[in-house]
C-alpha cells in the first residue's frame, strides 16, 4: 500500500497543466479580461454587457459590446444583439451627436446576432472622447428602429489597457 501512495504522490507532483486564471479589471462601465494564449501571447478584450430584468427575477442580455486591439493602431468592435433583429438594414452606430456609421451583420448564432466594425485611431479617439454611443437597429416585422445606448465611461482607460 505505501508503494501505491508513493506512486500517487509522485504522479500528483508531476503537475497537471492548468490554464491560468484570466486577469479581470474594471474601467468605469467596461470590464477588461486578459488571458495568456497557448502561444504565450497576451490576449485582452474590453466588454460592456447591458441586461434587463425579467419578471421572474432573471436577467436577459440586451447588448454585449466588445473591443479588441488588432495591432498598434487598429481595433475591432463587436456587438452581440439578441435574436429577432431584421438583418437586411444592418445597424447604425453613433457616438454622441457625430455622424452615424453603418455596418452589416456578420453572422447569427444561437446566442444572438453579431456585427463587427474595424476602428482606426480616429474612430477610437471619437469613442474615447465621447460620453455615450448608440446602436440603432430594427427588430423583425417592425417599421420603427430601436436604439440602445452604450456608456463610454471608462472606455479610454479600458482601450489603453488592451
Amino acid at each position: 500500500m505505501p508503494v501505491v501512495l508513493g506512486l500517487l504522490f509522485l504522479l500528483g507532483s508531476v503537475g497537471i497543466a492548468t490554464a491560468a486564471e484570466p486577469e479581470v479589471t474594471k474601467h468605469g462601465d467596461w470590464t477588461n479580461v486578459c488571458r495568456v494564449a497557448e502561444n504565450s501571447q497576451r490576449q485582452c478584450s474590453s466588454t460592456q454587457l447591458l441586461t434587463r430584468q425579467l419578471g421572474d427575477g432573471q436577467s436577459a442580455r440586451i447588448l454585449q459590446t466588445t473591443v479588441r486591439r488588432i495591432n498598434e493602431s487598429d481595433y475591432l468592435i463587436q456587438f452581440l444583439l439578441p435574436l429577432g433583429v431584421d438583418l437586411r438594414p444592418g445597424i447604425a452606430f453613433q457616438v454622441d451627436d457625430k455622424d452615424r456609421r453603418g455596418a452589416q451583420y456578420f453572422t447569427c448564432t444561437n446566442t444572438g446576432c453579431i456585427v463587427r466594425m474595424g476602428m482606426n485611431q480616429a474612430f477610437i479617439g471619437e469613442l474615447q472622447g465621447g460620453a455615450k454611443a448608440r446602436i440603432i437597429y430594427r427588430a423583425v416585422n417592425s417599421e420603427q428602429p430601436a436604439a440602445i445606448d452604450i456608456s463610454l465611461k471608462g472606455i479610454t482607460a479600458a482601450t489603453n489597457a488592451l
